[in-house]
């Protein structure tokens, strides 16, 4: 018998989550290198899978872009381009 997943056990994300959460409930925060998690491979591919499930995703952002916009080719080469734009990422208005 099969059972669903949860979004977050897909790409093997859930335990670092769970790790993470345990982390900062006990203050043990110190070297999380988050945003070596935040750029990791498998939680851009979650984000990517979470917003495309996304009704929302549909609907333009203030930049113009729905989710349609990127479509995954390649994989590392859709990574490298996230990651570039993570590099340059400033927050705009809502």
């Amino acid at each position: 018998m099969s059972t669903a997943l949860r979004h977050t056990e897909y790409y093997g994300m859930q335990d670092i989550f769970d790790d993470l959460y345990e982390r900062s409930k006990n203050n043990a925060t110190k070297g999380l290198r988050l945003y070596e998690h935040i750029i990791s491979k498998n939680n851009i591919l979650l984000a990517f899978r979470n917003i495309k499930a996304n009704t929302g995703s549909k609907t333009a952002g203030t930049n113009g872009i729905t989710i349609d916009k990127y479509k995954i080719e390649n994989v590392d080469e859709y990574i490298d381009e996230i990651r570039k734009a993570l590099k340059n990422y400033k927050p705009q208005t809502v």
